[in-house]
């Protein structure tokens, strides 16, 4: 069990009510069971109750994880290379600053609204990891954590070529992502005399008619 609190910097008599607290591994020898976790991200998740407090059950017993507090109006914080025990449940607090989020629409060409798709914010100016949103019915989508600076941001969504665009600037309210659907072939092998082949491997090259005789990988 993972427990702790999550409240305003300076302020811990201020919660942050609904905060999400997130498991992830922590190296690559971490206890891999999370890898296997359904969701956006592989890591175990929760949100803060009113008081600010959390607990997450069934995490690693052991090794080393990551865990980061994200809420709408602050900056992500990020616990990196906790250290977790079998001996009782470990305790991580969180103090988050104000922050920044991303929002924006997404959708296809004809300007239809993408649900379900993967919205990925990296910071420009320092390293570290993406902050992450999904859309939802209508297309939109809140990224929650940012710090002030430009980020890469990336959409993907199944169906459809994946979007990016650099230099986005953290509070932005309007971004408009436009994504390209794929192509897809359809595909039945037979035999010389008609018969249908059920077990085949296929190999999909593409052909470039300005260069005739090149394929691509």
């Amino acid at each position: 069990t993972l427990r702790g609190r999550v409240t305003v910097a300076g302020r811990s008599d201020l919660p942050v009510p609904g905060a999400i607290v997130e498991v992830q591994i922590g190296s690559a020898f971490a206890d891999a069971a999370l890898r296997g976790l359904p969701g956006p991200t592989p890591g175990l998740a929760t949100a803060a109750q009113p008081d600010g407090s959390y607990e997450l059950h069934h995490v690693p017993s052991r090794g080393a994880v990551q865990v980061s507090a994200t809420a709408p109006g602050f900056a992500r914080q990020l616990r990196g290379d906790v250290q977790l025990s079998s001996e009782g449940p470990s305790t991580v607090d969180f103090n988050l600053s104000p922050g920044l989020t991303l929002a924006g629409m997404v959708v296809d060409a004809t300007g239809r609204a993408v649900a379900n798709a993967r919205i990925e914010a990296w910071p420009q100016k320092a390293a570290g990891e993406a902050l992450l949103g999904r859309s939802d019915g209508r297309g939109g989508f809140l990224v929650a954590g940012l710090v002030d600076g430009p980020y890469r941001v990336r959409v993907l969504a199944r169906g459809f070529e994946t979007w990016q665009q650099v230099d986005v600037a953290a509070g932005r309210t309007d971004l408009q992502c436009q994504l390209a659907r794929r192509s897809s072939v359809r595909v039945k092998a037979v035999t010389a005399d008609g018969q249908v082949l059920r077990s085949y491997r296929l190999g999909l090259r593409r052909w470039f008619k300005e260069q005739p005789g090149r394929l691509g990988t």
